[in-house]
């Protein structure tokens, strides 16, 4: 039994059941051990399996994210592969696990009350990007602080959509929100790959 174990089926069972319902003698039912095997890992019980669950699926999409940025290209092409890795990771845990329309907003409200250190770090990723766009050329010069906002809001609503609906086009839903954003902060040497 291993915290990781532990975090994979605490997902499944978040996923399905949602934050109110999560109980950790359900968890332990379904791992085949008893409850203080849990406590044992997580001696803090369902608010520490939570916020730690919570810590590993936001750096996974913060690591997906880093790496599509990372890539060479111009700012336009890494900032659609940024929201794009954001949007499939997001699609892909909704997808697995068949999340019910109700538990998606009852996590996503759990969600919003937990992830500043994401924002934070989702923040400061798109904050780098647009700043090397604008000493490149190829995004006007803005308030990079009321841009990323923006950008961020965008992201959010797009992202609890993508969770909401199984089958949205990601591919498509990312290049009309980049080509939107583009639209208006494009720079001198902005253009389409």
């Amino acid at each position: 039994m291993t915290r990781e174990r532990i975090l994979d089926e605490a997902l499944q069972l978040l996923l399905r059941s949602g934050v109110r319902r999560f109980r950790v003698s359900e968890l332990a039912g379904r791992l085949g051990v008893v409850k203080s095997a849990i406590y044992h890992h997580f001696p803090g019980g369902k608010g520490e399996i939570l916020g730690t669950l919570f810590a590993r699926e936001e750096a996974r999409v913060l690591s997906a994210m880093e790496q599509a940025a990372a890539a060479p290209g111009s700012c336009r092409e890494r900032l659609l592969r940024l929201v794009r890795a954001k949007l499939e990771a997001v699609a892909t845990l909704a997808r697995l696990y068949e999340v019910p329309p109700g538990v998606v907003d009852e996590v996503t409200d759990f969600c919003r009350g937990r992830r500043r250190g994401f924002v934070e770090r989702e923040r400061e990723l798109l904050a780098s990007l647009l700043r090397e766009g604008m000493a490149r050329g190829e995004v006007r010069e803005l308030e990079l602080r009321l841009l990323v906002a923006g950008i961020q809001a965008a992201l959010l609503e797009i992202s609890e959509q993508v969770a909401r609906e199984a089958g949205l086009a990601i591919g498509e839903l990312t290049e009309l929100m980049v080509d939107v954003i583009f639209a208006g902060i494009g720079g001198a040497t902005c253009g389409k790959a």
